[in-house]
C-alpha cells in the first residue's frame, strides 16, 4: 500500500513538474549577442506594450563550465517594435531582432552547453520562464 501511494504521489509530481511553465509569454521576446569578451554573453528581454517596448538585459560571464557572474541592466528608454510575419519582433533604434519563446530554439546564437549553465531546460522553457529563470540568478 506505500508502494502505491509513494507511486501516486510521484507519478502527480513529475506530471506537474512538465506542465510547471507559465503559457501566456505573448508579449515578451528574448534577445542575445556576444559579449565584448571572451567568456561574456548578453541575453535580454524585450516587454512590448500597444505602441513601445520596454528592455532589460544580462550581462553573463562564465568561464570552465559554469556561470561566474550575472548582472542585470534595467532599460527606461521606451523603443519602436515592428511585428514581424513570423511573430518575431524587429527594434527601430537598436536595429536588433528579438525571437518569440518557439523561435529563439532555432534562431539562438550559443550552443545547447552554455543553455544548460542556466537551466537545463533552458531552452524548452517559453520566455517568460526563461526571464523567470535569469532573475533567479540576479537575486
Amino acid at each position: 500500500m506505500k508502494l502505491f501511494i509513494s507511486t501516486i504521489i510521484l507519478l502527480v509530481t513529475c506530471e506537474s513538474c512538465g506542465q510547471s511553465f507559465s503559457s501566456d509569454d505573448s508579449n515578451i521576446y528574448i534577445f542575445e549577442y556576444p559579449g565584448k569578451i571572451f567568456g561574456q554573453t548578453i541575453i535580454g528581454f524585450f516587454v512590448t506594450h500597444e505602441t513601445f517596448a520596454k528592455k532589460v538585459s544580462y550581462k553573463i560571464n562564465y568561464s570552465k563550465g559554469k556561470i561566474t557572474s550575472i548582472k542585470k541592466n534595467l532599460d527606461n528608454n521606451n523603443y519602436k517594435y515592428l511585428k514581424k510575419d513570423d511573430g518575431n519582433i524587429y527594434i527601430e533604434g537598436l536595429k536588433l531582432f528579438c525571437y518569440e519563446s518557439v523561435n529563439f530554439k532555432v534562431k539562438r546564437l550559443n550552443p545547447d552547453t552554455f543553455y544548460k549553465f542556466l537551466s537545463v531546460r533552458f531552452l524548452d522553457m517559453n520566455n517568460k520562464d526563461r526571464q523567470i529563470v535569469m532573475e533567479k540568478f540576479v537575486k
